[in-house]
C-alpha cells in the first residue's frame, strides 16, 4: 500500500468519523426538540418508516451497525406498479403479483390477471384515521373497503374462488386506539376500547362487503414486518388452497 492510499484511507475515516458525529447531534438537537413537545412523528410527518428510521439513528451510525430484519423490512419503498415473485412448491410453480395501483385505474391491469386462483388483499388497521392524500373527505380505511368491494363483486377474477383478507399494522393499530377511539371515525362501533374488538368489527365490515357467493374470504389479523411465522402460514394456505397436483401448470395469485 502506498503513501497515497494510506491518505486516502485516513480522509474516509475522518470523513466517516464527521459524518457519524454531524448525525449524532442532528438526533441530539432532535430529541431536545421532542422535549420541547414535539416528537418524531410530527416532525417526520407521521410516517413510520421515517420515524423508524430516525429513532434508530444512534444504533444505526455504529462502525459495526448490522441491519436486522425489520431494518430490511422498513426500506421496502412502497411502490405503485405491479411486482412478481415466483415459488415453486410441491412440483407446482406459484406466481405471486403484487399489483399497488389506485382503485380508479383497476380497469389498467384487471384484465391482465382474471385468472388468478387466489386474491391476497392486505389493509392497513392503522388507515381508520388516514384521510386520501387526493382527498381531505374520505378516510383510506374507507377506501380500501369500496376497492375490496369492487374487486370481490365485479365482473373480474371469475375463476378466483379464495380472497385472503390481511388487516395489517394490528400493533400500532392498538397503540392509536389508546389516543384516537375508532368509534371517532366510525360512529355505529359500540364497542370498547380494546385492539381485538375493534379489529372484529373493521374485519366484519369488510367480510360483509362480499356479495359473490362463489369467493371465500379468509381474514387475518396481522402485523406483517414482524409476524414472519404468519407470512409463511398464509403462504402455506394460498398454495394449500389453489394447488393441483394433477395439473403441471403454474397458479397464480394476485
Amino acid at each position: 500500500m502506498t503513501r497515497n492510499d494510506l491518505l486516502d484511507v485516513y480522509r474516509l475515516s475522518i470523513r466517516e468519523q464527521f459524518f457519524t458525529s454531524i448525525v449524532l447531534n442532528l438526533l441530539y438537537l432532535l430529541r431536545e426538540f421532542g422535549t420541547s413537545g414535539l416528537d418524531f412523528d410530527t416532525l417526520l410527518g407521521g410516517c413510520e418508516v421515517y420515524i423508524s428510521f430516525f429513532s434508530s439513528l444512534e444504533r444505526m451510525v455504529q462502525v459495526q451497525f448490522l441491519p436486522s430484519n425489520e431494518d430490511i423490512l422498513h426500506i421496502k419503498c412502497g411502490n405503485r406498479g405491479i411486482e412478481e415473485e415466483t415459488i415453486f412448491r410441491n412440483d407446482n410453480y406459484f406466481r405471486f403479483i403484487r399489483v399497488a395501483m389506485a382503485r380508479s385505474s383497476i380497469h389498467k391491469w384487471v384484465q391482465f390477471f382474471e385468472d388468478v386462483d387466489a386474491i391476497i388483499f392486505i389493509s392497513s388497521l392503522l388507515d381508520y384515521s388516514s384521510y386520501m392524500d387526493f382527498s381531505s373527505k374520505k378516510v383510506r380505511l374507507r377506501d380500501d373497503m369500496d376497492y375490496f368491494a369492487a374487486i370481490c363483486n365485479g365482473n373480474w377474477f371469475t375463476k378466483c374462488t379464495t380472497v385472503f383478507l390481511i388487516l395489517n399494522k394490528f400493533d400500532l393499530f392498538q397503540q392509536k386506539l389508546a389516543t384516537l377511539p375508532l368509534r371517532t371515525c366510525f360512529p355505529d362501533y359500540r364497542g370498547t376500547g380494546d385492539a381485538t374488538e375493534a379489529a372484529k368489527f373493521i374485519q366484519q365490515r369488510f367480510e360483509a362487503l362480499n356479495r359473490c357467493k362463489t369467493k371465500r374470504v379468509f381474514t387475518q389479523v396481522m402485523c406483517v414486518q414482524s409476524d414472519v411465522e404468519a407470512i409463511h402460514q398464509l403462504v402455506d394456505k394460498v398454495i394449500q388452497l389453489t394447488a393441483k397436483p394433477s395439473s403441471p401448470q403454474s397458479k397464480k395469485s394476485g
